[in-house]
């Protein structure tokens, strides 16, 4: 089984010595925040997990167990048929909208 996120941070951290608020004031987050990611409590933000992995001396991928390709490819095509379903979306919601696209605001619905 995998490790966790919140497993590979503490590792990573421990073994370069640092405290999480240590780490925390490094990337901007109490050490709290580190320790709620750390027991898996919270999910960091990717943009976290990107501050982390460079204070780390990690990749994101490697934080987020991606590291190996055939996971990396298998992410790579969920996002791609994502990407694809969002498109056909968009596609119908243009069509039913007479080539328009709406759009809500603040102050109500706008076709652009």
């Amino acid at each position: 089984m995998e490790a966790s996120i919140g497993y590979k941070i503490k590792a990573l951290r421990t073994q370069r010595g640092m405290s999480a608020a240590e780490l925390g004031e490094l990337i901007g987050l109490s050490g709290g925040a580190i320790y709620s990611y750390e027991k898996d409590k919270a999910e960091p933000p990717i943009s976290v997990v990107e501050k982390l992995a460079l204070a780390l001396g990690a990749t994101k991928e490697e934080l987020m167990g991606l590291s190996s390709p055939s996971k990396l490819n298998f992410e790579i095509e969920r996002l791609q048929e994502e990407n694809a379903w969002l498109r056909k979306m968009v596609e119908r919601l243009i069509s039913n909208n007479q080539g328009a696209l709406v759009v809500a605001d603040e102050g109500g619905r706008k076709r652009i």
